[in-house]
């Protein structure tokens, strides 16, 4: 984490065990989440800089991920062909959406 006025760095969030691939930040901005080639998303409190939650439960690397303006959903697309969305406003947070069934 960098403060954009001075260029100082704040912080460096450390727990995954493979590269990030992308960053989101939320719209209030007191949540990033990071996606990465460990198969899993790491949600992270700006204020306090601790990790809130990992998120797993893809096949593959996880690509990329966006967070709703009102911080409730975050969705999350990867190596393994699915957009998963996941409701984080309930706990535990939980995958709303999976593969269709055919």
């Amino acid at each position: 984490m960098w403060d954009i006025n001075s260029g100082k760095e704040l912080a460096i969030l450390e727990s995954h065990s493979a590269p990030i691939l992308s960053i989101a930040i939320s719209a209030h901005g007191k949540t990033i989440a990071s996606p990465g080639s460990d198969k899993t998303i790491k949600l992270w409190d700006v204020e306090s800089r601790q990790l809130l939650r990992t998120l797993s439960g893809n096949d593959g690397w996880v690509w990329s991920v966006a967070i709703s303006p009102d911080g409730n959903t975050l969705v999350s697309g990867g190596e393994d062909g699915t957009i998963r969305i996941w409701s984080l406003v309930l706990n535990p947070i939980s995958l709303q959406s999976n593969r269709p069934s055919a």
